[in-house]
């Protein structure tokens, strides 16, 4: 079984401590978290895209948009399953991740679609399915 990746439950109610050394580089809290997210996604074998089933509009959406933000967001691999949440699959403290920009291309490549604008509280399987959906309508017009 692969678990999803998961924000701590202490870093969704931080300390007004932690809160102040978030950003910090080197020692900011937000970078050790994702180094943890890395490494978490760096074990996930390829196997794990089996968790997608077989539906080809879903694997294409998917392999173009995991080769987008695993480029632009620095992950070691394209091994997202689709439970982990967005807004893990597309955080980077890093200063060259520019996640507006990223989002902005993504839009560019798949179209406009209602998911950019919910990308905080869907899953990345949600999210693809999503934009499955609004491909899949578009054609039909």
């Amino acid at each position: 079984m692969v678990t999803p990746l998961c924000w701590p439950a202490a870093w969704l109610a931080p300390t007004p401590t932690q809160k102040f050394f978030m950003k910090f580089p080197i020692i900011g809290l937000d970078r050790r978290l994702f180094r943890s997210f890395r490494r978490q996604l760096a074990m996930r074998s390829r196997e794990a895209l089996t968790l997608w089933g077989d539906d080809p509009g879903i694997i294409a959406i998917r392999d173009q948009i995991s080769a987008i933000i695993a480029r632009d967001f620095y992950w070691p691999n394209r091994n997202f399953i689709p439970d982990d949440p967005c807004s893990v699959v597309m955080f980077n403290p890093l200063p060259l991740a520019d996640t507006p920009r990223v989002i902005k291309y993504i839009e560019s490549q798949v179209g406009r679609s209602e998911a950019f604008s919910q990308l905080a509280t869907l899953t990345y399987g949600e999210f693809i399915g999503k934009l499955n959906r609004d491909r899949q309508l578009s054609s039909t017009r």
